[in-house]
């Protein structure tokens, strides 16, 4: 069984759309190598016309699993979406979509552990800085349940299953995982809920609005 992902991105102007470039960043923040039409591309330049869609996918034949994130660059408007797909052979196995990922400091998505399920979390650092990020277990009334912290490099990612940062007292949990970065970061979440951990889905991830006083 092989993983292979799919970007589909869409042109909503009258206006063909410029060049968009795609680079595939690895967890350490190095560019990644990705099997595509038969050949390792560490980016991709696209051109599509006006109202049209841009469909590219990796080609899913690596020995071994590649790990990373997608930086997109346009300077057009444009919109769009990830596919991940679990597949054996020739045939999907299962798939999930993914929305193009908000930048935020402060950001919140459902976690749970319980039985077969299982929730985790993605997170990106787009900056040329590395990051300390914070990450704060919720119950569900919002009490905070454990802390932890990890640095991000610069251009580096992170995926892992909450479990993982949280690895004693959390494996029949439900709640929520805030995850707190002095620089803008991204991030997806997913869950599996099934024995053979192939089949999945994504999970919201939110931005939580900041709070500024009014002085009088």
């Amino acid at each position: 069984m092989g993983y292979r992902s799919t970007m589909l991105l869409v042109n909503p102007r009258s206006e063909d759309a410029t060049v968009t470039r795609l680079e595939f960043f690895g967890n350490n923040g190095a560019p990644l190598a990705l099997p595509i039409a038969g050949e390792l591309r560490t980016s991709v330049n696209l051109m599509w016309p006006a109202k049209g869609v841009a469909h590219f996918h990796t080609d899913g034949i690596s020995s071994e699993m590649k790990v990373g994130w997608i930086s997109v660059t346009s300077p057009d408007p444009i919109f769009g979406s990830a596919i991940f797909q679990t597949r054996y052979q020739d045939r999907i196995i299962s798939e999930a979509g993914v929305a193009d990922a908000p930048l935020s400091t402060h950001l919140i998505s459902p976690m749970e552990s319980l039985g077969s399920t299982h929730s985790g979390i993605a997170i990106c650092n787009p900056n040329a800085v590395g990051v300390t990020i914070t990450l704060n277990l919720r119950s569900p009334s919002g009490a905070l349940a454990a802390t932890a912290s990890f640095d991000l490099p610069p251009l580096g990612h992170a995926a892992r299953f909450f479990t993982r940062w949280f690895p004693a007292g959390f494996e029949e949990f439900t709640g929520t995982l805030e995850v707190i970065s002095p620089a803008p970061v991204s991030a997806v979440a997913m869950r599996y809920d099934n024995p053979l951990m192939n089949v999945f889905a994504t999970l919201p991830v939110a931005i939580i609005p900041e709070t500024r006083a009014l002085l009088r």
